[in-house]
């Protein structure tokens, strides 16, 4: 935490910038953490005095690949903090060809948005002000009306 919070001052510092840190989607647990997540960001929020970037898909994605209820980890986020929140697509029952080890669900920013991801856009709206929304798609452009329709979408939620 000390660590990651002095590296966020100094960034904040040296460009006389705000910085915004990201929850991250993962996929394996490699020990067992002293802090859950959400305390761990919390901490770091605090520590550096610095913004949240909320990703809602990752939130769901960690949701079902580790078994934990999302809400309650919105819930447990200092949500004043939040400034921007990304709302994306994902690959379900994704095989890993190194270890062919099979993923509830991979975060790709290339398929469509489950009603599941704008739910927690929706509940994340109803709890805090949410100055930007990005919505994040890296592949799969074929079919632009459907994107256009997912930013109809996040602009009713919001």
């Amino acid at each position: 935490i000390n660590i990651v919070a002095n590296n966020i001052k100094f960034l904040q510092d040296y460009f006389q910038l705000p910085f915004l840190i990201e929850n991250p989607s993962y996929y394996s647990d490699l020990i067992e953490p002293e802090l859950n997540e959400a305390e761990f960001i919390n901490k770091i929020l605090e520590s550096s005095d610095c913004g949240l970037l909320l990703d809602v898909n990752n939130v769901y994605v960690n949701a079902v690949n580790h078994g934990y209820d999302p809400i309650q980890f919105i819930d447990s986020l200092d949500l004043e903090r939040v400034v921007q929140v990304h709302i994306a697509g994902h690959l379900e029952n994704y095989k890993c060809w190194i270890n062919n080890k099979v993923l509830g669900i991979l975060d790709t920013h290339g398929h469509p948005i489950r009603k599941e991801v704008y739910d927690l856009l929706a509940y994340v709206s109803s709890k805090t002000e949410i100055k930007a929304v990005l919505l994040e798609r890296d592949s799969n452009f074929r079919d632009f009306e459907a994107i256009v329709e997912e930013l109809r979408t996040i602009e009713l939620i919001l």
